[in-house]
């Protein structure tokens, strides 16, 4: 069994978002559902509870988790691999959606067109002037060259 202190350690050490969204996600409902459908007692859902938020923070590796699930609540493994995918399914995909959400949320907006009615950010140097393979003496505007000096 996984010290309790070392979990709250590796929770701590998760970006904020990503504390915020596995708090916020509804774990217990799901859990709860693939407790009925696979008719698990209370004494093996905590240990499923367990299994699932120590592979969430990265403590047991995600391929070993059907063995874990199997060993830890006292099931099949065939069993314990259909109970992963559920758990795949109803348990991270909601919190990788989230996840996804909350980081595209995050991104600064990508420039649009100008009829959209968003301003693009122009580079202080034109860059239309530059061609791949082309040397800079043979450029039409070689003070637009942002490694040589000006002329002057």
């Amino acid at each position: 069994m996984i010290d309790e202190k070392i979990i709250q350690e590796k929770f701590a050490e998760l970006p904020e978002s990503v504390q915020t969204v596995i708090m916020e996600s509804d774990m217990e409902h799901s859990l709860q559902a693939l407790s009925k459908k696979y008719q698990l007692h209370l004494d093996q859902w905590i240990p499923l509870e367990n299994e699932i938020m120590l592979t969430l923070l990265d403590i047991h590796n995600p391929k070993d988790m059907a063995q874990n699930i199997a060993k830890e609540i006292h099931i099949d493994l065939p069993l314990a691999k259909k109970l992963v995918a559920d758990i795949a399914r109803e348990v991270f995909a909601p919190i990788h959606k989230a996840l996804q959400k909350n980081t595209e949320e995050r991104k600064p907006s990508q420039p649009n067109n100008q009829a959209s009615g968003t301003t693009t950010k122009k580079s202080p140097i034109d860059t239309t002037v530059y061609k791949a393979g082309e040397s800079s003496s043979s450029r039409r505007e070689v003070n637009e060259d942002p490694y040589r000096e000006p002329v002057e």
